[in-house]
């Protein structure tokens, strides 16, 4: 099968995610872990285990020390190679990430979806002082400083609830 066709014969069984072709097989395989929760790599320092290969060898630098990417502009080093990356756009000035509402640009993904948490009208957080709620947890913390002493903030999002204990 040719890699850039429209077909992904592959999919997950338990929630239908598609891969395009053979060498996606691992990808399929990683996957599927997420579900049955299997992490078949573990730490022999620490006992940390891990989905991927990869994973258990970027932690193990971290025992180490070990820092095998740098930048070739401030010497900084890192551990991994998308840090790396990411460090090389505050040099570059490069902004690959864009909001769809109002164009503003990002260096980072997750940068751009904490933006669009301000766009959303969906308000997970909440303060169980005043009530008010917030489209990201920033705009709540925000608030703490008004309060003389904060208590439990809860974060809903669907049928799950997380408290959020401020310090």
């Amino acid at each position: 099968m040719q890699t850039h066709t429209s077909q992904q014969p592959y999919s997950c069984k338990e929630c239908d995610k598609k891969f395009t072709h053979n060498t996606q097989l691992s990808a399929l395989i990683s996957h599927t872990r997420l579900h049955t929760g299997e992490r078949p790599y573990s730490c022999k320092v620490c006992n940390m285990a891990f989905t991927k290969n990869c994973n258990l060898t970027n932690h193990l630098r971290f025992h180490t020390g070990e820092r095998p990417f740098n930048c070739d502009v401030c010497d900084k080093k890192f551990t991994q190679l998308t840090s790396l990356i990411n460090h090389m756009r505050l040099h570059t000035g490069e902004k690959p990430f864009s909001c769809s509402v109002c164009d503003k640009k990002f260096t980072r993904l997750d940068s751009l979806r904490n933006h669009m948490s301000f766009h959303g009208s969906e308000r997970p957080f909440s303060c169980k002082l005043c009530s008010k709620s917030f489209s990201n947890l920033m705009k709540l913390r925000a608030i703490i400083w008004l309060v003389p002493e904060p208590q439990i903030f809860h974060y809903r999002r669907s049928s799950w609830q997380r408290s959020v204990h401020s310090q």
